[in-house]
């Protein structure tokens, strides 16, 4: 099934004016299982989403995919995730454990990205390294999972607290962030792909200094995930393979992004007002990596144990039950 972009826009705005019911799960006449999906027009989910719509991995892998939304808004997409508007949800995966722990229904079914999407960025006249932070202003989403990854990650490499020894300047979003430092407001951004790289583009002389994937890197010697999937339970006990299905799709579609990245990039620019080239320079550079691992597997498992006792020393332990099995 190809959903026409007027048809797919149509659809999002009847979800957004008609409050979604939870039904029974239904099966497609092809056989296929029917799962509710909602999408964020920001960012690099527009790239998964986009050409989600165009491939269709859904459709060989035992699923058909109905996307019945699309959310500008991040709090609000993760609330009606929270109440069971959809079923599933993408997102930064300690995002989807934080709801686990205060009881919300869900499981995480697979990685796509890893933490090399996130980013503290200056101009060529700021600070040169995360050293030079101390004492300087940076702009960024507090309330966001990059900020709680890179904020533990500094203390624990660099002794340096934001929020302590670097004021933040709170903003609503990644974009927000990188127009204060390119209007001089901040010393440094802290941000992610592909807002980092679109800013790059319009402003010569911006730098990367912190780079959070590649820093965990080298700090444990394996990838850190960030975005996920994440299903609602009821979606899994209505029919026990649909976990793995869900990483089969994805995990083909990162596939089919990683072998012709330019036909992705092409699909989605358009979508996220920037040329294809701007976002294949944040793919050569390594800011923007697809890799797909399945929480159905225990390397996949143990690529997340391993983030969030990283990340969060004091509350380390993950529940079996988190993971979709």
């Amino acid at each position: 099934m190809t959903i026409s972009r007027r048809a797919f826009v149509q659809t999002g705005l009847l979800a957004a004016a008609t409050p979604l019911i939870s039904t029974p799960a239904v099966f497609a006449q092809s056989g296929r299982i029917q799962l509710n999906y909602a999408t964020l027009k920001t960012g690099v989910s527009v790239i998964i989403n986009e050409y989600l719509k165009h491939k269709r991995p859904d459709l060989d892998n035992g699923l058909e995919i109905n996307i019945t939304n699309e959310y500008t808004s991040v709090s609000s997409y993760y609330s009606d995730f929270i109440s069971g508007t959809f079923e599933l949800g993408i997102g930064a995966w300690d995002t989807y454990l934080r709801m686990y722990k205060r009881g919300v229904p869900t499981s995480l079914a697979t990685t796509i990205t890893t933490g090399t999407m996130i980013n503290i960025v200056t101009r060529d006249d700021g600070p040169s390294s995360v050293e030079e932070l101390r004492g300087k202003t940076v702009s960024a989403i507090a309330a966001s999972g990059a900020f709680n990854m890179c904020k533990s990650t500094m203390q624990d490499l660099y002794d340096l607290e934001l929020g302590e020894d670097i004021t933040v300047q709170n903003v609503p979003s990644p974009a927000q962030a990188m127009t204060l430092l390119m209007a001089g407001n901040v010393d440094a951004a802290l941000s992610w792909e592909p807002n980092v790289s679109a800013a790059m583009s319009r402003m010569p002389g911006l730098r990367t200094i912190f780079n959070l994937g590649q820093e965990y890197e080298e700090a444990k010697g394996m990838e850190l995930p960030y975005f996920a999937f994440a299903l609602r339970n009821e979606a899994i006990e209505r029919n026990a393979e649909t976990a793995a299905l869900v990483h089969a799709t994805f995990a083909q579609l990162m596939d089919q992004i990683n072998a012709d990245p330019m036909d992705a990039f092409t699909i989605a620019a358009p979508e996220l007002n920037v040329e294809p080239e701007v976002l294949m320079q944040a793919y050569e550079a390594g800011r923007l990596q697809f890799s797909s691992h399945s929480m159905q597997q225990p390397e996949g498992r143990q690529l997340v144990r391993e983030a969030q006792a990283f990340i969060d020393a004091d509350d380390a332990e993950i529940d079996d039950a988190y993971f979709a099995s």
